[in-house]
């Protein structure tokens, strides 16, 4: 009797133990690597042309052990775009992407201000995970912008007016055309004319009344 009452303690007494040590391994926080996703390239703001094809590169983190991909749109046009995996481990590792837009996706970049959203989505129960992350670009048309110049009307340049010519432009001198002085006498009165005598002076005064 003594003996079964010694194994049944025995017994008791491993449970007791077992019982404690699960509850302490319970009690350890779980080590799982947070949800996250990110562009890395264009940078934020950054000014990209409209012309070309747009390449995007980014990173995320997710368990290992979970089945996750990344996604991408631009200015909310849907479906998303799926991207392709580049990380080391190979195969589905997406803790680095890449995806290219072309004009194949409605939501290419246009010129102005476009929105680009990164979605990382990892299958899970009950229901999954998603983490999202966003930037703003500029796009370009890449037409550098033309400088201005005097164009006449053949379509040359016109040449810049020298201070003397400019000075002449805006300072004329009076000239009377095919004007004659008549001769002068002693007197200081000129040539007789309808009008009257006309001396240089009155020349200069009046034309027509010399005339």
């Amino acid at each position: 009797m003594r003996t079964d009452k010694s194994v049944f303690s025995v017994i008791i007494m491993i449970l007791f133990a077992s019982t404690i040590w699960i509850s302490s391994v319970n009690a350890l926080p779980q080590q799982q690597t947070s949800l996250g996703v990110r562009i890395t390239n264009p940078a934020k703001g950054q000014q990209v042309a409209t012309s070309k094809n747009l390449t995007l590169s980014g990173t995320s983190s997710y368990n290992a052990t979970s089945n996750c991909g990344v996604f991408v749109i631009v200015d909310g046009v849907r479906p998303y775009q799926k991207t392709i995996p580049t990380g080391q481990a190979g195969g589905n590792d997406y803790s680095k992407w890449k995806y290219t837009f072309t004009p194949a996706y409605a939501g290419t970049v246009r010129e102005g201000i476009n929105r680009i959203t990164a979605k990382l989505l990892c299958q899970a129960n009950p229901e999954n995970l998603t983490k999202f992350y966003s930037i703003n670009v500029t796009g370009m048309n890449g037409i550098a912008p033309k400088q201005s110049s005097a164009i006449t009307q053949n379509n040359t340049a016109v040449t810049p007016l020298s201070a003397s010519s400019s000075s002449y432009l805006f300072h004329p001198t009076g000239v009377i055309p095919h004007l004659s002085l008549p001769p002068s006498s002693s007197n200081g009165k000129g040539s007789k004319h309808p009008g009257g005598y006309c001396s240089y002076s009155d020349y200069k005064r009046n034309v027509n009344r010399c005339a």
